[in-house]
């Protein structure tokens, strides 16, 4: 019985979340659908990030989107920050920031393994 509410309860979020165009795992740290970055720009910031993990073992993407058409930004990056893969196995110290650009909206997601560097707190005030 319990299980068969959950099922009712969830299952439209299930099938919302399965319409959102989500992106193909990225060859880079950026990726850029809403097209907001020159391609020089890119280039550099996907330089710096790549700097950036070899340094620390952090492991940061950029996504932006024109919009989330009615999606919940949460469930959104949730779902890119597993498809991707972000952050390694072991430690789970990857960040994806999602910028979503007709919405006005931006949200930065972390695993685990950096909440002690940025806790949901930290992240919410920036």
């Amino acid at each position: 019985m319990f299980k068969r509410l959950l099922f009712i309860v969830f299952f439209p979020f299930y099938v919302l979340a399965q319409n959102f165009p989500y992106p193909a795992i990225p060859t880079n740290y950026v990726t850029d659908e809403a097209q907001i970055l020159e391609s020089d720009e890119e280039t550099r910031l996907n330089a710096i990030l790549k700097n950036f993990e070899d340094s620390t073992s952090i492991q940061l993407f950029v996504y932006t989107s024109p919009a989330l058409n009615g999606f919940v930004m949460a469930d959104v990056c949730q779902e890119i920050f597993h498809k991707w893969r972000i952050g390694h196995k072991k430690t789970n110290n990857g960040v994806l920031i999602g910028i979503f650009v007709n919405d006005h909206a931006f949200r930065i997601h972390t695993g685990y393994g950096m909440e002690g560097v940025l806790p949901d707190l930290l992240t919410k005030r920036i």
